[in-house]
């Protein structure tokens, strides 16, 4: 299920911000309690400028947290995060993830793209992209056959045009439509993009 994410739901965040593995692609891992705070803060403030952001993912079972998924605005001209009011035109919109390690694999994760991505469209965002570093892309591959993008995307085929859902204006930046991917440059590490 999804749902605006809350401050209380600090310790759930925590158990995959701590995760080397789950944040390999995203930030550097981090145990502290105000880092994870910081960041709910952000992606509710995000909801506030835009009336998107991220999701908290909660399993259907049990209503435990897992993870968090969602829509980030990218400024396309200088690749920083940014809100669609000051990015304006250069405003990209990005559909992404990041679950507890413990919950992967396990099709959640599609599942709730599939539900974020429709989401968005209802609420009149005309094109997504989500941006996926290539060593991310190969560690997936080599777990399962086919990513949750890739799943998110035939599942969805014909509800949106093909070639404009997965694109993208940022350079240095390749775009792999058949296999519904944008790919960032290679020496891109977590470092060095802004805090999602």
């Amino acid at each position: 299920m999804l749902r605006k994410p809350r401050l209380d739901d600090v310790d759930r965040v925590l158990e995959y911000f701590s995760d080397p593995v789950a944040m390999e692609f995203i930030d550097e891992p981090t145990d502290k309690p105000a880092d994870a705070q910081a960041a709910i803060e952000r992606w509710l403030g995000r909801w506030e400028a835009d009336g998107l952001g991220f999701f908290a993912v909660d399993r259907r079972e049990d209503g435990v947290m897992i993870g968090r998924i969602g829509l980030l605005v990218w400024d396309t001209t200088t690749w920083e995060t940014s809100t669609l009011s000051e990015s304006g035109e250069r405003g990209q919109v990005e559909l992404g993830w990041s679950l507890a390690q413990a919950h992967w694999g396990r099709g959640y994760a599609t599942e709730a793209a599939q539900a974020a991505r429709a989401w968005a469209y209802e609420q009149g965002v005309a094109s997504l992209i989500s941006l996926i570093h290539p060593d991310n892309v190969a560690r997936s591959a080599s777990r399962r056959s086919s990513t949750p993008l890739r799943r998110t995307r035939s599942k969805q085929a014909g509800s949106r045009p093909s070639s404009g859902d997965i694109h993208s204006s940022f350079p240095d930046v390749s775009v792999d439509p058949g296999q519904s991917r944008v790919t960032a440059p290679s020496g891109l590490r977590h470092g060095q993009l802004p805090a999602r």
